[in-house]
């Protein structure tokens, strides 16, 4: 891939991610990318096929990537952090990407569960290790799957209604960011403090 693209596909992601794909303006992504408007039609075509294939780049390489890891065998502790380290790359990274693949109406949120969908990732053995803890967690959970969206609902939901909870709370985003890294801390010490940590 040319250096020109890779700057583009930067340059989107950073924009596409943060903003959405409709306050994405190309001239923008071109000032940002720092080419000529131009250049992002050359290289590809149209807004819409740039956006589908920042998604599918970011599902693959990120989201796939780090749920991944729950599959993995890794101490189940680590297993539970998968989940931090999926609310840090929405934080850091990503923070539009809760609405797309929440939203139907949203653009991308097609593409982005069909690429998902071929990337294989299931849950499974998860929720089978799950089962074996379940009873150790903060809140009264009695089904494993339950407990997987209990913890993607950390990971995600506070970042999907982060403008209007801070508009009611009165709290800035700094503030914010740090009262959400507490509730998954005292999670992850939960688990690890757990009598059978594993």
């Amino acid at each position: 891939m040319e250096i020109t693209e890779q700057k583009i596909l930067h340059a989107a992601k950073k924009m596409f991610f943060t903003l959405g794909y409709h306050k994405t303006k190309m001239v923008v992504l071109a000032k940002q990318a720092e080419v000529n408007k131009a250049l992002i039609h050359y290289y590809f075509s149209d807004k819409e096929k740039l956006f589908k294939i920042v998604i599918e780049e970011v599902i693959n390489e990120d989201v796939v990537l780090t749920l991944d890891n729950l599959n993995k065998d890794i101490p189940f502790y680590f297993k539970i952090k998968v989940f931090e380290d999926f609310r840090d790359l929405l934080i850091t990274k990503y923070p539009h990407l809760p609405v797309i693949l929440i939203s139907p109406n949203e653009p991308g949120h097609q593409w982005a569960f069909e690429v998902l969908e071929k990337s294989g990732l299931g849950l499974d053995k998860f929720a089978g290790e799950m089962k074996l803890h379940t009873h150790n967690f903060p809140v009264s959970i009695k089904e494993p799957k339950a407990a997987i969206i209990f913890l993607l609902s950390i990971a995600i939901f506070p970042y999907l209604f982060k403008d209007i909870m801070q508009l009611f709370l009165r709290i800035d985003q700094e503030q914010y960011n740090s009262d959400i890294g507490q509730h998954m801390e005292k999670l992850l010490y939960f688990i690890d403090n757990n009598p059978v940590r594993t």
